[in-house]
């Protein structure tokens, strides 16, 4: 049925065919390199963005050690003020986080490039309608027609064969037994 469908198209309007197949194409050529685009910027982003918790891991770790210190010191500042000096002490100020990285501007990219590849399939099945009339959908359909009764009949004899023969249907040879002179 699909040799049968395919054939209609072709001998309906040929030109338009083709157009309409390399359209398809490049839309499914375009669909596969951009998922491998799309995989590699989503690994790329994701080893950056754990490099960034690790590093965040690293500045939280030093954040509890200055956090320690700022507390010491503030004990030790507040033990002068009771013995009468008195010092003025800010603290050391703590490092400030990293940044998780947004979604790379690839992944919208990408999508709008396969949006684009569609676009031009849709432009394709258009000029292809275009370029088709009632006689040639009927000159279509006949051929159509044809592949598929061709098709039917060069493929369903051998499946029916195999089937009886799966099923022990067919014509069988007698046993060995029987065959033999008495």
């Amino acid at each position: 049925m699909l040799v049968a469908c395919v054939v209609a198209l072709i001998v309906a309007n040929p030109w338009g065919f083709i157009g309409l197949l390399a359209s398809t194409g490049y839309f499914i050529i375009r669909c596969l390199l951009g998922i491998i685009e799309i995989l590699l910027a989503v690994i790329y982003w994701g080893f950056k963005n754990v490099a960034v918790a690790v590093a965040n891991a690293f500045i939280a770790l030093l954040n509890f050690g200055i956090g320690m210190v700022n507390a010491l010191f503030s004990w030790i500042v507040d033990w002068f003020s009771k013995v009468g000096l008195n010092i003025k002490w800010n603290g050391i100020p703590q490092l400030n986080y990293l940044q998780v990285s947004p979604v790379p501007e690839t992944l919208y990219s990408v999508m709008a490039e396969i949006g684009l590849g569609w676009q031009g399939v849709v432009s394709s099945w258009n000029g292809y309608m275009a370029g088709t009339s009632p006689g040639s959908w009927t000159l279509g359909a006949g051929a159509g027609a044809i592949s598929a009764g061709i098709t039917y009949k060069s493929t369903s004899g051998t499946s029916e064969r195999r089937a009886k023969r799966r099923r022990g249907t067919s014509a069988a040879r007698p046993p060995d037994y029987l065959l033999r002179e008495r």
